[in-house]
């Protein structure tokens, strides 16, 4: 084809036909420029096909994750408002008694004090769209901000949440130590207990509920175990609130996603 042009135009020159010449001249350069159009809209083409095929694969592992993170919720939730109940269970008993009776059922409530639920952050596929610099890939600006809001806060309310975790853990679990410490000729009895307590505190010999009953009911230890309860119970109850808010978010983040998005599952 580059022959035949060249052919064309020593022809036109060596018949001295010079207007002709220019003319053929700009339109070749016209066929060339719109030769380089085509070709750069076809590789464009590819280009943002090539992107559609990445943005569907992020924001299919976008839902997975939102997914995933409703289990954990689900995990946590359940674990909080189990503790909540027992403690409530806890306190009802400490004023149906005037004071806290001790026995295997009354210690797995009091015991809630100590518990601990992890919130873990599912974020796999946001952190791996960020890392590769793609996020631009995302076309829908309500959905990218809406996804980086939801992301900002999810982190905000894990530290958050480890933060209480970690506070209970430094006054909860050493309090409730020295409460249940005996003194005198008893000491060597409990202190020599090691056969293990079970979560329903079934292996928990009577000799030792009994040493357990005395050192709670102390005024002064009833009120600081009655005060480590309520902190407690109001720590699951929190964190509780704090999960079914993170659900609604989710549940409003994949209908967005599913509107803007026909591929994903509902």
């Amino acid at each position: 084809m580059i022959k035949f042009f060249r052919y064309i135009r020593k022809d036109l020159m060596e018949k001295n036909k010079t207007g002709k010449y220019f003319k053929y001249a700009i339109g070749e350069i016209i066929l060339v420029v719109i030769g380089i159009l085509i070709a750069l809209q076809i590789n464009n083409w590819n280009e943002n096909r090539k992107d559609r095929q990445k943005e569907k694969v992020y924001i299919t592992n976008i839902q997975r994750d939102l997914k995933a993170q409703i289990v954990i919720l689900d995990r946590a939730t359940k674990g909080e408002l189990n503790s909540y109940e027992n403690l409530l269970a806890a306190q009802k008993s400490f004023y149906q008694n005037n004071g806290f009776v001790v026995s295997t059922e009354n210690l797995a409530n009091i015991s809630a004090i100590n518990d601990r639920f992890t919130f873990n952050i599912i974020d796999t596929a946001l952190d791996e769209v960020k890392s590769s610099g793609d996020l631009d890939i995302i076309q829908k600006s309500a959905v990218k901000d809406s996804l980086l809001k939801y992301y900002d806060e999810l982190r905000l309310s894990a530290q958050i949440i480890a933060s209480n975790n970690l506070q209970n853990d430094d006054t909860a679990m050493s309090k409730s130590i020295n409460l249940i410490s005996v003194t005198g000729d008893d000491s060597e009895q409990f202190a020599n207990f090691d056969s293990g307590i079970s979560d329903t505190f079934n292996n928990v010999p009577d000799k030792i509920i009994e040493l357990i009953s005395r050192s709670i009911n102390i005024p002064e230890n009833s009120l600081v175990l009655y005060n480590l309860i309520n902190h407690k119970k109001s720590i699951s109850n929190f964190h509780a609130s704090m999960y079914k808010d993170i659900e609604e978010d989710i549940y409003n983040l994949n209908k967005l996603l599913v509107d803007n998005y026909p591929f994903l599952e509902k």
